[in-house]
């Protein structure tokens, strides 16, 4: 049986995920975009505005260490329409991410 985690990926806004190195760094062979409705049935949002903290249980976050370089970093609050300004060193606290 095949075990499915939900992580999230933290990167900048003109970065794609690339994903040889995020299956690397998740120590797995393979990963793939959640379908939104697995998404939605997990964290009761919808793609594109998962937050990186604040969940009932805890999501595995994988961070571009590119963003600890950035004073402040913005991210979706579980809504499209919203946005949060961050000092990328806290968010970095907070989620307590991997760096790939």
């Amino acid at each position: 049986r095949f075990q499915t985690l939900l992580p999230s990926a933290l990167l900048p806004g003109d970065k794609k995920v690339d994903w040889k190195q995020a299956a690397t760094g998740a120590k797995t062979k393979k990963v793939s975009f959640a379908k939104p409705e697995e998404v939605s049935r997990a964290v009761g949002c919808e793609v594109g505005c998962v937050p990186p903290f604040g969940h009932l249980s805890p999501l595995p976050i994988y961070m571009d260490p590119e963003l600890i370089k950035k004073n402040f970093v913005y991210f979706n609050p579980g809504v499209h329409d919203k946005s949060f300004k961050i000092k990328a060193w806290d968010l970095k606290k907070l989620c307590n991410p991997s760096l790939i």
